[in-house]
């Protein structure tokens, strides 16, 4: 009868335990705060950057990269997402509003979320520039959970960008 009741006591904690792990985490490097359901590894090196980790079969993962010249972030951005597509072996299959940048963030009309689709999966990407950097947020699987990668994309917030 003891083990009965641990077990059924272990399932009920398992039952209303969170799907997600939320945790916040500040990225110094990058200027940025984010949420990931899961520790991140973190990798910075000459001003870029990226912060990654694994959970329920999705990847969630934030890169960014520090430009020299502002002519430069403009073309930057344009070539973001396609770019990453085709590493990821996806390609852009056009804009959504799930997500939106972070406050602070410059108005380029490249910057904003993507749909990436293809044979390994899909992904959702937001792109966006900051100050002399580039930023690129995304959440990748076989298929996607639309409300992790919305709390992830909506999750990230630059410090002091009252």
């Amino acid at each position: 009868m003891r083990h009965f009741t641990i077990l059924a006591l272990a399932l009920g904690l398992a039952a209303c335990s969170p799907r997600w792990d939320w945790r916040e985490l500040e990225l110094a490097d990058a200027e940025l705060r984010a949420r990931f359901p899961c520790k991140p590894a973190i990798q910075t090196r000459d001003g870029a950057g990226l912060a990654h980790c694994e959970q329920q079969g999705l990847r969630f993962s934030v890169a960014w990269e520090r430009l020299e010249r502002p002519e430069h972030l403009q073309p930057a951005l344009a070539q973001s997402a396609p770019r990453l597509a085709g590493r990821l072996g996806l390609a852009v299959q056009g804009r959504v509003e799930a997500a939106s940048a972070p406050a602070g963030a410059l108005a380029f009309p490249e910057s904003g979320a993507y749909l990436l689709q293809g044979p390994q999966g899909q992904a959702q990407l937001l792109t966006w520039v900051r100050g002399m950097r580039i930023y690129q947020a995304l959440v990748q699987g076989k298929t996607l959970d639309a409300e992790a990668a919305y709390e992830f994309l909506q999750g990230l917030q630059h410090p002091h960008s009252g």
